[in-house]
């Protein structure tokens, strides 16, 4: 499987984000799914770089809704309350959205490792039963080859005691 692998400043400068922007959205990504290169870098696959790239866009997106919902709403006062107060709420209520869709992103990630923990659970359970079937095969064999020699045995002492026969005539 040929991936086309980038490294976390790689992704960063596609992106135009610092390096410790990616890292902030890695954080979601299992750290037993990153791999590093030969020489110990860490690098990303296609899917996590485009989830890091996803979660990079809807941030810029909900800075950039909460920007002009601060600045619309800044010029005049709303039922009585002060222009801090409502940039104040609209500051966080963007962090809970972000909060929720990051956590979103994460159960997701989740239930997928799940799945493919089953899935490998389900392979291994084939894999042991083919085993079984093969190692009940074997000792079948094992049982004819030894029937077969025990054979091969009885014949072989009449044999012999046919040819002592043969020899006392004369």
């Amino acid at each position: 499987m040929s991936e086309e692998l980038k490294t976390i400043k790689e992704l960063a400068d596609e992106l135009g984000v610092s390096k410790q922007g990616v890292r902030y959205h890695m954080k979601s990504i299992p750290q037993e799914e990153l791999k590093k290169n030969n020489k110990g870098i860490v690098v990303l696959n296609i899917e996590q770089q485009n989830f890091i790239k996803r979660k990079a866009k809807s941030d810029t997106a909900v800075s950039g809704k909460s920007d002009t919902a601060v600045s619309g709403k800044s010029d005049t006062v709303v039922s009585g309350k002060s222009d801090t107060a409502v940039s104040g709420k609209s500051d966080t209520a963007v962090r809970y959205k972000q909060e929720i869709s990051f956590l979103e992103e994460k159960n997701l990630l989740k239930d997928n490792q799940i799945d493919y923990l089953k899935q490998q659970i389900k392979n291994y359970e084939n894999q042991a039963n083919n085993l079984i079937e093969v190692q009940k095969q074997t000792q079948n064999l094992l049982d004819q080859q030894q029937r077969l020699a025990l054979q091969d045995k009885k014949l072989l002492e009449e044999y012999k005691s046919e040819m002592v026969l043969l020899r006392s005539f004369p």
